[in-house]
């Protein structure tokens, strides 16, 4: 399904946040569907939108429970009308963020009016715009100045009750926080329009001694500091870390775990009605000054563009490619995502690590015909104008195409730089497999992999973990590969959910770990079918699962009815073992591809490879053979190559 172009815009409503409560404003209504959400799901962006509002309206001790608790996980909250409110008690599981450094940015948001300051400061931004209200009417301004100089991120982009930790703790919980903005801040109002306001009171008999707006002087961090920070760096300066903004995402239907509705459920919103995203803010429109338009109004993207508005370029972009015809599936990709352990060396990520790569053909924008030309016009526009997914997209488009390499790789490491963590991937996996003559550096493939990692791309923890596997020169590291697999599965990557899994299941560079097996392969099996023969194998053994055939017999057939490298031995299996009914037979080439690999992870040591191997070898039958590769399973401690090399059976 051709998809593409930057990440997917997770507005939120413009309500009271905190620790404590706060004042809000009404639910504003969205659309059902928008172009931003046909672009796909990327990381926390670090440009700013309404989507991350900002926080620099807390108060010091509420900043110390949000700063103490991403230390401790990804941040639950609940968000209702009343305000948002940390859950301390409440984790997500095996959650954590990572930390991206991005060229510093600067701005300053001038908020002109209390509708303005309603609008774009969630806590006090009701009581404040109320109590300055006099004061702006009078030409004084509350002015924000922002250094931004990276951002935490987690790889979760998709949260269900059932992967929550806290009991009773998570009962009210509603969303939880995706990404912080970190950098420094200053918020005051403006001394020289506060003197004029202050000499009209004077004029008017006013009493100049009652200053409401004189307490709004607030900062946290030393912009100073912030222009010694590094975008390589694995952390900000030491007076350059405040939280900015954050953004939330809510957290889905489903799982075993209790999720209430919140009643008014806060809708996600851009801006509240009458108001539009300008200038880093949500404000009153100018007709003559250029807005980022609603994702989901072409007209209005289109002619936002044309003004020059560079955000709106990509949503432009965005809609053109939601329109454009879509292609057949490809077909999946060899290997189909099922590593253990190291890739034959120039694998794909596709056919090693991850059945979702970012660099697969439906994942980046055509360029090919009209339809195509007119959206890398508005990519060229939007990354013209300083749109860092703007440029990203664009050059992917010409990276895939292989069209203008150099100006591609540029662009992908700029976007990168500018914290777009899909770029990070994209350059990097460039890097690593040498497309279009780009010469293959592969440290600084995992380099870059690690930064896409830590931006909260679950795909570039994938490649990172496999190379960490010793993979073409790098030095081995299986606490590296299995953390970094975590966080991919975090993301919703059911393969390193799978080869995860697998470390824990056999006590492969760690103690064996049964449940947390059972876990990472069920997760794995919800997100992609073709990986439940996994959790398959832990009911047909009894180990880590409770011992159910039925149940058993129906993961198999589950991958055997998927696509995927797997299903040639999940049908076999469910055939054979089970009684089943086969799936479609592999072909010779899928039977040589799976081979080919499994051979060379059963020789590196993996018990689970050799079994797959046995399990070949019956297949096409050669019995002696596949004994041989089970009792070899066996030894190595694979309790499936065990119960498997009892049985008494045979290809039929």
């Amino acid at each position: 399904m051709r998809r593409a172009l930057g990440a997917r815009v997770v507005a939120i409503a413009m309500i009271a946040a905190g620790c404590g409560s706060g004042v809000s404003t009404a639910p504003m209504k969205t659309p059902d569907k928008d172009a931003a959400g046909a672009t796909g799901r990327v990381s926390v962006p670090v440009p700013d939108g309404p989507s991350t509002p900002l926080i620099v309206d807390w108060q010091p001790e509420q900043r110390t429970d949000l700063e103490a608790a991403i230390r401790e996980g990804v941040v639950v909250v609940q968000l209702d009308k009343k305000g948002l409110r940390i859950l301390p008690g409440c984790k997500v599981l095996h959650g954590d963020y990572g930390y991206v450094g991005v060229v510093t940015k600067k701005e300053v948001i001038q908020l002109k009016t209390a509708q303005q300051v309603a609008a774009n400061l969630p806590l006090t931004g009701g009581l404040l715009g109320a109590e300055l209200g006099g004061e702006l009417s009078r030409g004084a301004t509350l002015d924000i100045r922002l250094a931004i100089v990276g951002k935490h991120a987690t790889t979760w982009n998709e949260v269900t009750g059932k992967d929550l930790a806290g009991g009773k703790a998570c009962a009210r919980a509603t969303h939880y926080i995706r990404g912080i903005t970190v950098g420094a801040f200053t918020m005051k109002m403006n001394a020289e329009e506060k003197a004029k306001g202050h000499a009209k009171v004077l004029g008017q008999g006013g009493d100049a001694s009652h200053d409401k707006s004189s307490a709004v002087d607030s900062s946290d961090g030393k912009l100073e500091d912030c222009e010694k920070a590094d975008p390589d760096s694995m952390k900000p300066p030491g007076q350059c870390r405040a939280l900015v903004r954050i953004q939330l995402e809510p957290i889905a239907k489903g799982g075993k775990g209790k999720v209430v509705d919140v009643d008014p459920q806060p809708q996600p919103t851009t801006c509240p009605d009458g108001m539009v995203f300008v200038d880093g803010k949500c404000a009153e429109p100018v007709a003559e000054k250029p807005h980022t338009c609603n994702p989901d109004d072409a007209a209005d993207c289109q002619t936002q563009c044309d003004k020059g508005d560079a955000a709106s370029c990509q949503l432009w972009a965005a809609l053109l490619a939601r329109d454009l015809p879509k292609p057949e599936e490809p077909s999946p990709a060899p290997g189909g995502g099922l590593s253990d352990v190291a890739p034959p060396a120039h694998a794909s990520a596709a056919s090693s690590a991850s059945a979702d790569s970012a660099m697969s053909e439906g994942d980046v924008p055509v360029i090919e015909g009209t339809g195509g030309k007119k959206i890398q016009a508005a990519l060229v526009k939007s990354c013209e104008l300083g749109d860092s997914t703007g440029c990203a997209n664009l050059g992917r488009a010409l990276l895939a195409a292989g069209d203008e390499v150099p100006r591609a790789m540029l662009l992908l490491d700029k976007a990168c730089q500018q914290g777009e963590a899909s770029a990070c991937n994209a350059v990097a996996d460039a890097y690593w497999h040498g497309p279009h003559g780009v010469k293959r550096n592969v440290p600084r493939a995992l380099r870059l992999f690690e930064r896409a990692c830590n931006g909260g791309d679950p795909i570039g923890c994938t490649n990172a973990a496999v190379l960490y596997t010793g993979g073409d020169g790098v030095k081995k590291d299986d606490k590296k590969s299995l953390a970094l697999s975590q966080r991919a599965c975090a993301g919703g990557i059911a393969t390193a959910c799978g080869n995860a899994g697998s470390r824990y299941e056999l006590g492969m560079g760690v103690p064996r770990d049964l449940p947390r097996a059972a876990s990472l392969y069920d997760r794995a099996c919800r997100k992609d079918p073709s990986t439940c023969i996994r959790m398959a194998i832990l009911h047909a053994t009894g180990q880590g699962a409770k011992r159910d055939p039925a149940r058993a017999k129906e993961l198999f057939a589950r991958s055997c009815s998927a696509a995927g490298s797997l299903r040639i031995i999940a049908c076999w299996v469910e055939k054979n073992v089970y009684g089943g009914s086969s799936g479609e037979a592999a072909s010779a080439g899928e039977i040589q591809r799976f081979d080919t690999l499994m051979r060379q992870q059963c020789e590196q040591g993996s018990a689970r490879g050799c079994a797959f191997m046995g399990v070949l070898s019956l297949m096409t039958g050669k019995e002696a053979a596949g004994r041989a590769g089970l009792a070899r399973a066996c030894k190595m401690k694979d309790p499936w190559a065990c119960e498997l090399g009892k049985l008494k059976i045979r290809s039929r």
